[in-house]
């Protein structure tokens, strides 16, 4: 589980500049996926890119 406490905020924040990919992998850990991603990131949209290719949640709880 990604910890964010306040007190962490600085080493939080360099490892997501670090590699932010790694960064919310570990993060999208603590999601319920229906149908996990594929991949974490695809950049072929642009610079904004497209993030969790193919992972499927519910949000309704």
């Amino acid at each position: 589980m990604l910890d964010l406490g306040s007190s962490r905020y600085g080493e939080v924040y360099a490892r997501w500049q670090r590699d932010p990919q790694a960064f919310w992998a570990e993060a999208a850990r603590d999601i319920a996926w229906v149908a996990p991603p594929r991949t974490v990131f695809d950049p072929d949209l642009g610079p904004y890119g497209r993030w969790f290719v193919g992972g499927v949640c519910n949000t309704c709880f």
